[in-house]
């Protein structure tokens, strides 16, 4: 009766999947929503799409302005015998003062260039956070799968130490039917375990690793800074919360072509390359101008010395007035209009692309949750009930000195064998829907909300 009561704590049947998560060190617990938040404020890629658009918006500027024009100075008709500046009356000194004016519309049409361009970071740059929620919550959530494996191991553990020490005594005393090679397989798996505890280990620490990129910070000097996050003492909260699908119906609603496409219209991703679109549109308008004729005035104004026996010179006064007209280089430039064109082609197939990407994933990840979901209720709704059933008939029967404690033992690990399954199953779940949820999130605060526990 002695491996009854060493065994009875080790044997009682619970619903949690950690045996000490809630018990944590302040400052090393590590929710995801805290996770998300430090990417959000940390990370450099966002910080410099905010640089890029604003450079854009400074060039939009800048762009409208007129070419400076040109002033000149020339000393004219010196003769180089005596270099007497009055002897001659075609000798004189003169300023003068020229402009080019752009072709068409050019001006405005770069000015808004720059503008569509600068239009096109805030989207690109909503896209960027929604896939790096996408990035941290899927690590996370692989994490946090891997530390709850562990805790389930080591439950299996302290199972296999009562099932190797119950065999070892019994082989000693030579009561039973105990051989050694049982003693042997018992210790082998026990032995595995622990390779497998290493295993877990490294792959939680894997994912951590990935996490802690947002660990650093820089200072208001500039300075790198660590947030003091140690992995090895990282727990992951044993709260974590279902991820909401964004749209409730995703799972039963039927989809069309037609219907993706609408909501996909609306994603920052395809938004950015609309954008995109636009600006080499008015590449086309740019290029299109280049076949107007360019203008050019200019003014002089001529300082003539009196002779030398006084008589007086007049001054003189000169104006100009140049077209560049497009009639030798048209052919190159409705080259160039073409290639504009073309351009635009190229980014409208972009979009079909992505188009075609998106539904085929979408479809892809519904199918997957749908698939998961029905392996989820039938280990809720009847492997883990019976195996329980199970458990609780083999300890009443053991209890009674009618049952066997190796079957026993054989139940309660299968038990913490269907629960780790059950676990991966769940974490699979949450991961699909975090990223059906990019299929229909316009905003990032959008792609990630929560209800209730696992």
């Amino acid at each position: 009766m002695i491996y009854k009561s060493l065994i009875l704590s080790s044997l009682l049947i619970t619903s949690s999947f950690s045996l000490s998560i809630d018990v944590l060190i302040e400052n090393k617990s590590l929710s995801l929503e805290k996770v998300i938040n430090l990417s959000l404020k940390n990370d450099p890629s966002l910080q410099k799409s905010i640089y890029i658009e604003e450079s854009f918006k400074s060039k939009s500027k800048a762009a409208k302005s007129y070419v400076n024009p040109k002033i000149s100075f020339n000393l004219l008709n010196v003769p180089i015998d005596t270099f007497d500046i009055k002897q001659e009356s075609m000798t004189q000194f003169k300023i003068g003062i020229s402009q080019v004016f752009p072709r068409g519309n050019t001006l405005e049409l770069k000015e808004k260039k720059f503008v569509l361009k600068a239009d096109v970071f805030p989207y690109k740059r909503e896209n960027e956070k929604i896939r790096l929620i996408l990035k941290i919550t899927n690590a996370y959530l692989e994490s946090y799968k891997n530390q709850e494996l562990i805790n389930i191991l080591e439950e299996k553990k302290v199972l296999l130490k009562e099932l190797v020490s119950f065999l070892e005594s019994s082989y000693s005393s030579n009561t039973g039917k105990i051989k050694q090679e049982n003693i042997i397989k018992a210790q082998i798996d026990l032995s595995n375990i622990d390779d497998k505890l290493t295993l877990l280990f490294q792959k939680k620490e894997s994912s951590l690793y990935t996490l802690s990129q947002w660990f650093y910070t820089y200072n208001s000097n500039n300075e790198l800074e660590n947030l003091n996050f140690y992995l090895k003492s990282i727990f992951l909260s044993s709260n974590i919360n279902n991820i909401k699908l964004i749209k409730k119906d995703v799972l039963d609603k039927s989809f069309n072509a037609k219907d993706l496409e609408k909501y996909f219209d609306s994603l920052p991703l395809i938004k950015s390359i609309e954008k995109s679109v636009e600006v080499n549109k008015n590449d086309v308008l740019i290029a299109k101008e280049s076949l107007k004729a360019q203008f050019m005035l200019s003014a002089a104004y001529a300082y003539r010395p009196d002779a030398k026996n006084g008589n007086e010179r007049s001054n003189l006064l000169s104006a100009g007035f140049t077209i560049d007209l497009p009639l030798f280089s048209s052919r190159s430039q409705e080259e160039n209009i073409k290639v504009a064109k073309l351009n635009t082609q190229v980014l409208r197939m972009k979009k079909r692309e992505k188009m075609h990407e998106l539904m085929i994933s979408f479809k892809k990840t519904k199918n997957n949750i749908q698939r998961l979901k029905k392996r989820n209720t039938l280990y809720k709704d009847k492997l883990l009930i019976q195996v329980k059933d199970q458990i609780e008939s083999s300890l009443y029967s053991y209890n009674s000195d009618n049952g066997s404690f190796l079957d026993l033992i054989k139940s309660k690990i299968l038990y913490l064998n269907l629960k780790s399954e059950s676990l991966k199953i769940k974490i699979d779940i949450q991961k699909n829907i975090i990223n059906i949820n990019y299929f229909f999130a316009n905003k990032a605060e959008e792609i990630i909300t929560f209800k209730g526990k696992l």
